[in-house]
C-alpha cells in the first residue's frame, strides 16, 4: 500500500502555532516524546518513506496514517510524494481546514478522469502539470509523464496499477467527487468561479503572496486620471443646482430609511442640470497627492488603496442637451466626453440592463463602471479583482444615496456584457473592462 510513497514537511506554507519555525527551518517542540523528536527531526532533514512510519506506528491504513501524522507532528503542513515507473507526483496540504478523504479501491480496474471534481482544474508550469481546486486546500503537482499516464488510455500493466494508485491520492487529498463533494452537501449551492473566487481572495486558503506586494514595481502603469481619449465632442456640465438637490431637505437618517431600488422611470428624460447634479455628487475628484513614486486623487468616495482605478462612463439613452451615445466623465472638469456614437452594441446594452433588471425598467442613462485593472493590481496581489468589485459596490451604494436625495429612480445592476463594453468604447477587454452598472432616471409614477 505504501510502494513509492514519501512524506515530508511542506516549507512553502506557514506551521500550527505549537510548532516553531525559523529561517526555513523546523525546531520541534519539547514537549515531543523521543519517537515523535526523531520522526521529526527525520522529516526536517527530506523524504521519509511511509512503510518506515507505518511498521514504527503499527498502521497499515494509508488514511488513517496521515490523520496521525497531521496531529501528532507537523499539523497540515506536510507533502506526500509518488514516485513510480519514472513518473512522480507530490501531493500538499494548503489548508488547516483540509481533511484527508479515505484512500479508497476503486469499482473499476483503475482510475478514470471523470471521476474528478468539478472544482479541479489544471494548468501548466514549468515542466509539471499542477491539479487543484476551487477550495484551495491541497495542490498536487504532477511530472509530465505522470500527467500523460493519468490522461491517456494504456494497458500496460504497470501503468495501470499506477494509475489506480494516483486515483487514490486524488480521493484522499479531495480532489475526485467521493473525496470531496460527496462529504459536503453545501457545495452543491457553488459554481466553480465563484468558490475560486471566494478562496482564492481570502486568507485562510492556498499558497501565495496576498496583499500590497508590488509586484511589477512601485510606479503605476496608469496615471491617476485616465490619459486623453479621442473625443468626438467634450460638453461642461451645470454647476450643481440647489432646485434639484435635495440633499438639505433630508438627513442622512432619513435618505438611509427612504432609499430603495426604484426601476419606474418618468416619460420625461433626465436633463444635463439633474445628471451633472449627480455626477458631482457621487463621483467629482476633490484633490490631489503624491508620495515619492505615484500621483493620486481623492473622490468624495472612498477607494481600496485611495487608487480610484475605476472609470464612470455614462450611456446616454435618453438625456435633455446631452446626445445619445457612451460618454466618458472627466470628474476633474466635471464633463462629459462624447466618445462614442450609438451602434449595435451601443443598444444592445440597455437590452442587457433592461433583462439584468428583472424587465422592470430601460434606463434613461445607464451608468457603467469600468476598471483600469493594472492601476490597482501593480500593487496589490492575491485580492485585486476581489478588491475592485467592493470598490464598485461601495460606490453603487453612493448612487443610490445621491439618487434619494435627488427624488431619481435608480438602481443597480447585477450583471452587464463586458465584451459589450469593450467594443463600444474600443478598448483593450484585459486593459480596462466594465465591471458593474447603475440605472438612472427621472422617477416616475409610483417609483
Amino acid at each position: 500500500m505504501f510502494d513509492g510513497l514519501s512524506i515530508t514537511l511542506n516549507s512553502s506554507v506557514p506551521v500550527g502555532e505549537d510548532r516553531i519555525a525559523s529561517h526555513g527551518s523546523y525546531q520541534v517542540p519539547s514537549s515531543y516524546r523521543v519517537y515523535d523528536r526523531k520522526l521529526f527531526e527525520s522529516l526536517c532533514e527530506g523524504d521519509v518513506f511511509l512503510h518506515d512510519i507505518a511498521n514504527d506506528l503499527d498502521i497499515s491504513d494509508f488514511t488513517s496514517l496521515l490523520r496521525r501524522l497531521r496531529g501528532l507532528l507537523v499539523s497540515w503542513a506536510v507533502n506526500v510524494k509518488y514516485e513510480s515507473e519514472g513518473a512522480s507526483a507530490e501531493f500538499a496540504v494548503l489548508s488547516e481546514d483540509f481533511e484527508f478523504g479515505p484512500f479508497e479501491e476503486h469499482e473499476k480496474d483503475t482510475f478514470d478522469v471523470s471521476e474528478l471534481s468539478r472544482f479541479a482544474f489544471f494548468r501548466v508550469d514549468g515542466n509539471a502539470v499542477l491539479i487543484e481546486t476551487a477550495a484551495q486546500c491541497a495542490r498536487a503537482r504532477l511530472s509530465m509523464e505522470a500527467a500523460q499516464i493519468l490522461f491517456q488510455c494504456t494497458d500496460a500493466e504497470n501503468r495501470l496499477t499506477l494509475k489506480k494508485n494516483l486515483g487514490r491520492l486524488f480521493c484522499v487529498f479531495g480532489f475526485t467527487t467521493a473525496g470531496f463533494e460527496r462529504r459536503n452537501a453545501s457545495l452543491k449551492y457553488w459554481e466553480f468561479h465563484d468558490l475560486l473566487l471566494h478562496t482564492a481572495s481570502r486568507l485562510g486558503r492556498g499558497v501565495g503572496d496576498v496583499g500590497a506586494t508590488f509586484r511589477f514595481g512601485r510606479n503605476s502603469p496608469e496615471p491617476p486620471v485616465r490619459d486623453s481619449v479621442e473625443a468626438i465632442s467634450e460638453r461642461f456640465l451645470p454647476v450643481q443646482s440647489n432646485r434639484s438637490m435635495g440633499l438639505a431637505r433630508k438627513s442622512i437618517s432619513e435618505l438611509l430609511l427612504s432609499r430603495r431600488s426604484r426601476r419606474v422611470f418618468s416619460g420625461v428624460p433626465i436633463s444635463d442640470a439633474h445628471l451633472g447634479d449627480f455626477l458631482l455628487n457621487t463621483f467629482r475628484t476633490v484633490g490631489f497627492y503624491r508620495d515619492q513614486s505615484n500621483e493620486y486623487f481623492r473622490r468624495v468616495y472612498p477607494s481600496g488603496g485611495g487608487l480610484y482605478e475605476i472609470d464612470v462612463y455614462v450611456a446616454v439613452n435618453r438625456c435633455r442637451n446631452v446626445e445619445r451615445g457612451m460618454h466618458l466623465y472627466d470628474s476633474v472638469a466635471h464633463q462629459l466626453k462624447y466618445i462614442a456614437k450609438p451602434s449595435d452594441d451601443f443598444e444592445g446594452l440597455f437590452i442587457d440592463a433592461y433583462y439584468a433588471s428583472g424587465g422592470h425598467c430601460w434606463p434613461q442613462v445607464l451608468i457603467v463602471f469600468a476598471s483600469r485593472f493594472s492601476r490597482f493590481s501593480f500593487k496589490y496581489q492575491g485580492m485585486s479583482y476581489a478588491t475592485q468589485l467592493k470598490n464598485v459596490g461601495v460606490m453603487m451604494a453612493h448612487c443610490y444615496l445621491i439618487a434619494e436625495a435627488m427624488e431619481l429612480s435608480g438602481t443597480a445592476l447585477g450583471y452587464g456584457n463586458a465584451s459589450r463594453f469593450a467594443r463600444v468604447t474600443n478598448s483593450d477587454y484585459y486593459r480596462e473592462g466594465s465591471i458593474g452598472e447603475f440605472a438612472l432616471g427621472m422617477r416616475g409614477v409610483g417609483g
